[in-house]
């Protein structure tokens, strides 16, 4: 008996034999066989290292039960192999070059399993690939898998992804009895992503009319619909309450989506009462919190959550919720725990650069501690113009000109900033301007443009 591996392009279209020539595809197959089969194997092609061959008549009016099953198995792996050479080229970015070879795979007659639909769909969701999306559709529809509610709602997902409101509409009313509660809330995120919350609200209730229960994503996707509206907030009592019935308050997503919806609302207190009926509240939503409680001028709770979280629980804050810690000290004139919280992000190796940096200048310029707010700023690499005007205003106030105009002089200096007039709106927003007084000499050198 000889070995001899042979790779095509191509395979078989079922899975009995027939009796005329086809062409097969095979990646690694060894075909064990008399030197008299082996003449019935030619190749008849070469394309990019694959071979291409075609069996003969005799070959196939040898119809045996061992050579059909054998032919099963041969074409169980070559699926195989397709499925995952079209993962490997989407796993490497080669999107459209995989839909193209999906296309090829299915035009040489193999039938792909449903679940390679569903990964090539799903990747094309994800890239939001419409076209690439589309034509694999299309093959689809020129096969004979069987289309079940999942490979459906991968389709579903594919148009609702692009924002094909249209197509996402036909898709869900073809589906008829065979929605499941992942169809119905991809149906409702289409509708709450276009601002349309009536529709989505409609399709809510009509799923709840069905007997199928909304599950905890639903929920999520229309209350987050609910805080992009003006009037959003009747609606989002509404859901709370069904929320509440389904026992699903306790829920991290969905309690988060809430307190984040009456945050948006300035709801304080309703946002108080969701979060504190999360059962197991990650860092996330603590730091969520604190935000949300200094944007709307709770800024002593912010600072005892801010400690609760940091002494009891052991969480360090985020950035965000790090800005508006020391904004809330800033605002309270709290400077030992605007200490403390200057140690915690130095210990912690967080950069005293950006947004956070330069909140912490604020703090200490809130506090009248100009040196320390002036020890930051000169460590920072980037400064904002709000920033050098909000320090030199600090310095005029306390009556420090000299300090307020060596400051004006490195402003330019440094070229940091182009220093124009027409970077600031009203150059008479800087107080120290109002207060100093300038001879020709100095006023030449800051502002050449005006003389």
């Amino acid at each position: 008996m000889e070995c001899t591996e042979i790779a095509s392009t191509s395979f078989f279209s079922s899975s009995r034999l027939v009796a005329k020539p086809e062409f097969f595809y095979f990646s690694r197959l060894r075909i064990f066989s008399a030197s008299s089969s082996a003449q019935n194997v030619t190749p008849i092609g070469v394309s990019s290292g694959i071979k291409l061959i075609s069996i003969s008549e005799p070959y196939f009016r040898r119809k045996s039960s061992t050579l059909e099953k054998q032919a099963d198995d041969i074409l169980h792996r070559f699926a195989q192999d397709a499925d995952r050479d079209v993962r490997m080229m989407c796993e490497q970015g080669n999107l459209k070059e995989a839909v193209d070879y999906f296309e090829l795979v299915h035009k040489g007659g193999l039938q792909m399993s449903p679940k390679s639909y569903c990964f090539l769909l799903q990747y094309c969701a994800k890239m939001k690939a419409l076209d690439e999306g589309k034509k694999v559709h299309a093959i689809l529809i020129t096969s004979d898998v069987r289309v079940g509610v999942t490979l459906r709602n991968h389709l579903l997902s594919l148009y609702v992804k692009c924002e094909c409101l249209n197509e996402a509409k036909l898709m869900f009313d073809s589906m008829g009895c065979a929605r499941d509660v992942v169809s119905w809330t991809l149906m409702i995120n289409v509708y709450a992503q276009s601002g349309k919350l009536n529709e989505a609200m409609k399709i809510y209730y009509t799923m709840r009319k069905r007997k199928v229960r909304p599950n905890k994503i639903t929920y999520v996707c229309l209350l987050k619909a609910c805080g992009r509206l003006p009037d959003g907030l009747a609606t989002g009592k509404i859901l709370h309450e069904h929320i509440i019935r389904r026992m699903l308050d306790g829920d991290q997503y969905v309690g988060g989506a809430l307190v984040d919806m009456y945050f948006k609302f300035a709801q304080v207190k309703s946002a108080r009462k969701a979060f504190y009926a999360i059962s197991r509240k990650k860092d996330v939503l603590w730091n969520h919190f604190i935000v949300g409680l200094v944007m709307h001028g709770r800024n002593q709770e912010a600072l005892r959550v801010y400690q609760h979280m940091r002494s009891i629980l052991h969480m360090e804050p985020s950035d965000a919720a790090w800005v508006h810690i020391l904004k809330a000290c800033g605002d309270l004139e709290e400077l030992e725990e605007g200490r403390l919280s200057h140690f915690c992000l130095c210990r912690d190796g967080i950069e005293l650069d950006g947004c956070v940096g330069q909140e912490l200048v604020h703090m200490y310029i809130s506090c009248g501690c100009l040196l320390d707010a002036r020890h930051i700023f000169d460590q920072m690499k980037s400064r904002s113009v709000s920033l050098w005007k909000c320090l030199m205003d600090a310095y005029t106030k306390s009556k420090q000109y000299d300090e307020a105009t060596k400051l004006t002089l490195q402003m330019q200096e440094y070229k940091e900033l182009p220093f124009e007039l027409a970077e600031i709106d009203n150059i008479q927003d800087f107080d120290c301007f109002n207060e100093l007084s300038f001879n020709m000499e100095e006023s030449e050198k800051l502002f050449p443009l005006s003389i």
